[in-house]
C-alpha cells in the first residue's frame, strides 16, 4: 500500500467523485493512511535496527529485516473537527 514517490495528492482528489472514492473501501483516505503508516513502521524498523533499509551496516549483523508480511490493521476513525468554506446562502451540507 505503499505510495508512489510522485504521489500528487491534488491529482488523486480530483479523481474523487464521490464520498465513497474518498471514505468508501479502497478509498484515497484508505491509502493515505496505509502509506503513513508503513512509512512509520518503517522508521520505527530504522530505529530498533540501527541502520536504514539497504544499509551495509546490517551485513551479518545478526539481527536484519527479513522481507515483508501482511498484516491487517482494523483502525477506528474518531470524530475530527474541521473547518471548511461556506457558502454566502449556506446552503451547502457535507
Amino acid at each position: 500500500m505503499s505510495l508512489p514517490q510522485n504521489f500528487d495528492l491534488q491529482a488523486e482528489l480530483a479523481k474523487c467523485k464521490a464520498a465513497d472514492d474518498l471514505t468508501g473501501k479502497n478509498s484515497l483516505i484508505q491509502r493515505l493512511i496505509g502509506g503513513m503508516l508503513e512509512q512509520m513502521l518503517q522508521k520505527e524498523m530504522d530505529e530498533h535496527l540501527g541502520y536504514q533499509k539497504h544499509s551495509p551496516q546490517g551485513h551479518h549483523s545478526g539481527n536484519s529485516r527479513n522481507g515483508l508480511s501482511k498484516k491487517l490493521l482494523k483502525v477506528i476513525m474518531e470524530k475530527l473537527n474541521l473547518r471548511f468554506q461556506e457558502t454566502v446562502t449556506r446552503n451547502l451540507n457535507p
